[in-house]
C-alpha cells in the first residue's frame, strides 16, 4: 500500500511539471509600419520588462507611438496565450501587434480554438482595428504569419468604440500546436487603443486534457490521496491486537 501511495505522489509531481515545462517562449513583435520602425522581443530576453518565464512585457514608444502596456501572457502561467495592449498616437499612422507561441500540449484528436477580444477604440471616423489569430496544427509560427498549414481562427475588422468578439474553430490537436494573432490599428488621427485578446486551445467536445489541469489542484489531489493512504494505514495499526 505504502509503494501504491509513493507512486501515485511520484506520478502527481511528473504531471505538474510536464504541464509547467511545456511549449517553448512567448515572442512579442510590434511596428510602426510608416515609420519603418519595429522592436522583437522574446521571453526574458533585452527589452522583456517582465522577470516572470511566460509572460513578456514592453514599454516606451515604437516610432511615433507610445506603448502604455503590451503584455503577452502564456504558459505555464495559462493553458493559452493572452496579448494585453494600449497604445497611444497623436497623429496617423499604422500600428500593428503580432504574438505567438509553440508547444501547447496536444495528441487529444479534435480541438477547438477560443479567441475573444474586447476593448476600446478611440480615433477618427474610418479607423480601423484588424484581428487576426490562428493555431498551427504542425507547431509552427512565423513572422510575419502565417506560417504554412495554419488554421484561421478569427479574423474581423472594427471600428472606433467598443471592440467585442468571439470565435470558435475546430483543428485536429494531433500533438503539439502553436497560437499566434496579429493586430493592426490603422489610425486616421490621434487616438488611443486598449483591449485584451485571448487565444485558449482545448478538446471539443470530452473532457479537459490531463495536462492541461491546474497544477494546484492536481497537486492537492495527490497531497489528498496520500493523507487518506497514511491515515489508513495507521488507523490499521492502531487497531491491532
Amino acid at each position: 500500500m505504502r509503494r501504491l501511495l509513493l507512486a501515485v505522489c511520484v506520478a502527481v509531481s511528473s504531471i505538474t511539471v510536464a504541464s509547467q515545462d511545456s511549449g517553448a517562449a512567448p515572442i512579442l513583435d510590434l511596428q510602426d509600419v510608416g515609420g519603418a520602425v519595429g522592436i522583437t522581443v522574446l521571453d526574458q530576453g533585452p527589452g522583456d520588462f517582465s522577470a516572470t518565464a511566460g509572460r513578456v512585457l514592453s514599454l516606451g514608444s515604437v516610432g511615433q507611438f507610445s506603448v502604455g502596456g503590451a503584455t503577452v501572457t502564456s504558459m505555464p502561467l495559462i493553458a493559452g496565450i493572452d496579448l494585453s495592449l494600449q497604445v497611444d498616437t497623436t497623429a496617423a499612422g499604422t500600428f500593428k501587434a503580432y504574438f505567438a507561441d509553440t508547444g501547447f500540449p496536444g495528441g487529444f484528436g479534435v480541438a477547438n480554438l477560443l479567441s475573444q477580444i474586447g476593448g476600446t477604440f478611440t480615433a477618427p471616423a474610418g479607423s480601423t482595428i484588424t484581428v487576426q489569430t490562428w493555431v498551427n496544427p504542425a507547431n509552427t509560427s512565423t513572422i510575419p504569419p502565417p506560417a504554412a498549414g495554419s488554421i484561421v481562427g478569427m479574423s474581423a475588422v472594427f471600428g472606433p468604440g467598443l471592440i467585442s468578439g468571439l470565435t470558435n474553430t475546430n483543428f485536429d490537436q494531433a500533438g503539439p500546436y502553436a497560437l499566434f494573432g496579429l493586430v493592426t490599428v490603422n489610425f486616421l488621427g490621434p487616438g488611443r487603443i486598449g483591449f485584451d485578446l485571448d487565444l485558449q486551445g482545448s478538446t471539443a467536445p470530452g473532457p479537459a486534457p490531463l495536462l492541461e489541469c491546474e497544477p494546484g489542484s492536481m497537486l492537492a489531489w495527490g497531497l489528498g490521496m496520500c493523507l487518506v493512504g497514511a491515515t489508513g494505514c495507521w488507523k490499521r495499526r492502531r487497531n491491532r491486537p
